[in-house]
């Protein structure tokens, strides 16, 4: 798939999809059970690792893999459309938290 996507091309898809999905589709949130799986970032990015892969296939026209390969090239997308998520969303929140400026206390003088 490198020669249709770019690997890190592919993963920041995976992301976009999964931020947009947990942040921008606030008609998802309707139900319980499916709020409970969009706050978890790892679950939506499985979803949007095949759903990447599924783009990259029907724009490109053709799969990374042929055969039964398919199955395990489709679950290998998954998994590390989950991975780096996760991994991605845990380092943009802490970033989120430790660069917000600190209100400075008055001196008591």
């Amino acid at each position: 798939m490198e020669d249709l996507l770019p690997s890190w091309m592919a993963l920041l898809v995976t992301y976009a999809l999964t931020f947009g999905i947990q942040n921008k589709m606030p008609f998802l949130y309707r139900f319980e059970w499916l709020h409970r799986f969009l706050s978890c970032t790892y679950c939506v990015g499985f979803h949007a690792g095949w759903m990447t892969w599924l783009l990259a296939w029907a724009v490109m026209g053709t799969t990374p893999a042929e055969g039964w390969y398919i199955i395990p090239s489709v679950l290998i997308w998954a998994l590390c459309g989950a991975a780096f998520c996760y991994a991605f969303d845990a380092l943009v929140k802490y970033l989120e938290v430790n660069s917000a400026l600190e209100e400075e206390e008055p001196d008591d003088e």
